[in-house]
C-alpha cells in the first residue's frame, strides 16, 4: 500500500453516531451529485438519530475506523437478515455489507479493506451462507474495492423514467429500441 499508516477498526457505539453521520458525507455526496433526483444532499444533523437506531438494531453492526492519532476515518455496517425460503428460493442467511465510508484523505491506506474484512468476519460468526453488497454503476472505486475482495456480479438492475424511449405522441419509435 503506498503511503500505509496504521489504523485500527472497532465496533461502533452509541456515542459514535454523530461521528458516523459526519463520515457519510463522503459517499452521500457522491450519490446526490451522481443522481440527484434519487439521493438527497448530505445533512449529518438529519442522520443522527438514524445512526442511532441502527446502533440499537440487533441485526445490524457497525464498525468504525481510527487512524494512528485516533481519529475517525471511515465506517461500515454489516446487516444480517433471515430469507426465508419460498417456491422460489431456499432459505438463507445473509449480511449485507453497506455503506463503506472512508475519508478521502485517509484513502490508499487499506483502511477499506480492514472495514470490509470486519463485516466478512462477522458474517463468519453468526453462520451466514452469503455476504452481498450493492453498488451503483457510477461508482468505480468501490467496484473495484469488492472485486478485489473476491465479490462477483450476480445480477444487475437496471431503471429508466417513465417514458423514456417515446415519442412526444407516446408512441414508441422501434427503430431505437435494442
Amino acid at each position: 500500500m503506498v503511503g500505509a499508516v496504521s489504523h485500527r477498526v472497532r465496533p461502533a457505539t452509541a456515542s459514535d453516531a454523530p461521528t458516523i453521520a459526519s463520515l457519510n458525507r463522503f459517499v452521500q455526496a457522491l450519490h446526490h451529485e451522481q443522481q440527484p433526483g434519487r439521493f438527497a444532499a448530505p445533512d449529518a444533523a438529519a442522520l443522527i438519530p438514524v445512526v442511532e437506531q441502527w446502533l440499537r438494531s440487533e441485526h445490524r453492526h457497525i464498525w468504525l475506523a481510527e487512524d494512528s492519532s485516533g481519529s475517525p476515518v471511515g465506517y461500515v455496517m454489516g446487516v444480517r437478515f433471515e430469507r426465508p425460503a419460498n417456491a422460489l428460493v431456499s432459505s438463507a442467511t445473509v449480511v449485507e455489507l453497506d455503506q463503506v465510508v472512508v475519508d478521502p484523505v485517509a484513502r490508499g491506506r487499506g483502511i477499506a479493506t480492514s472495514l470490509c474484512e470486519a463485516v466478512l468476519q462477522w458474517a463468519d460468526e453468526v453462520g451466514a451462507d452469503r455476504v452481498e453488497l450493492s453498488t451503483w454503476a457510477f461508482n468505480d472505486s468501490a467496484q473495484s474495492l469488492f472485486a478485489r475482495l473476491g465479490f462477483t456480479t450476480d445480477f444487475l438492475r437496471q431503471s429508466r423514467p417513465p417514458g423514456a424511449g417515446r415519442e412526444p405522441d407516446g408512441s414508441t419509435d422501434t427503430a431505437r429500441l435494442p
